[in-house]
């Protein structure tokens, strides 16, 4: 059985698939395709293949205390959220999207860092996802967010070519991208099956973009995403710890508390 390829080779030729795949795209936007379903799934299929690899390979990288210290996760997240508004005022939202990725990466391998420090706060966090997305996308920040439209919208979403368009809109949140990154990271270090995790977490966002196609609306993309990676991971957490379901219930509580704030904030009249 032959070792495995270096994941930081594979990582920039994922990159480099990141580049090749989002200007193929942007070429074929004026094909004569109907936009719905036709344009959307294309586009949507495209920029999973664009971004999924450099989840898959980051999540692969020696990322603990020992190899990268802390401090070197909070200045390259200061550094790609900086890009990220910079090319979204520039007008180039392939650089401000791949930015945004690479921020969202930094968050999900902080999120594993100090959250997923056991399986059962595994759990219970992604679980907690599965409401919290919800409640942003139809009540939340999210909502106001999608609402608002602008470059706000644009800086928190990784954008793609529609195909049939020629428009770039936006098509996946920032924060989708870092609890994926976090699940991959802790698939690891805690010995789940990493090519399983990752391909029920791309299944699920599959599943959720032809929901949100054939809706024609914005659907979460984590709950279902959440399913999978528990469903595909269940015979690994210990479900009887009350604290951990105690401290849920209050972190739930929190965050609902917090996304009503931030909601609000949004939406404030000037």
């Amino acid at each position: 059985m032959g070792e495995r390829a270096d994941p930081r080779a594979m990582l920039l030729l994922a990159v480099v698939v990141y580049f090749a795949v989002f200007g193929a795209t942007w070429l074929l936007s004026s094909l004569p395709v109907a936009v719905r379903p036709t344009g959307l799934l294309i586009s949507t299929l495209a920029s999973l293949l664009a971004t999924g690899g450099i989840v898959f390979y980051a999540a692969q990288l020696p990322l603990d205390r020992e190899t990268i210290p802390t401090a070197a996760f909070v200045v390259g997240l200061v550094l790609a959220g900086l890009l990220d508004v910079a090319f979204v005022r520039a007008g180039l939202p392939l650089l401000s999207s791949l930015a945004l990725l690479m921020a969202a990466l930094l968050v999900g391998a902080l999120m594993d860092r100090f959250v997923f420090v056991e399986t059962e706060t595994l759990f219970l966090i992604c679980a907690l996802y599965i409401v919290v997305d919800v409640y942003s996308v139809y009540l939340g920040p999210t909502g106001a967010i999608v609402a608002e439209g602008g470059p706000l919208l644009q800086a928190l979403t990784l954008q793609f070519p529609i195909v049939g368009t020629g428009d770039i809109r936006p098509l996946t949140g920032g924060t989708d991208y870092a609890v994926w990154m976090a699940c991959m990271v802790a698939a690891r270090r805690f010995g789940f099956h990493y090519d399983k995790s990752f391909c029920a977490i791309v299944a699920s966002l599959i599943i959720t973009s032809l929901i949100g196609i054939g809706l024609n609306q914005v659907v979460p993309a984590l709950p279902l995403a959440m399913v999978a990676y528990i469903a595909v991971n269940r015979r690994r957490f210990d479900l009887r710890r009350r604290d951990l379901w105690l401290t849920a219930a209050l972190s739930l509580a929190l965050v609902l508390a917090a996304g009503v704030g931030l909601r609000w904030w949004l939406t404030r009249s000037p």
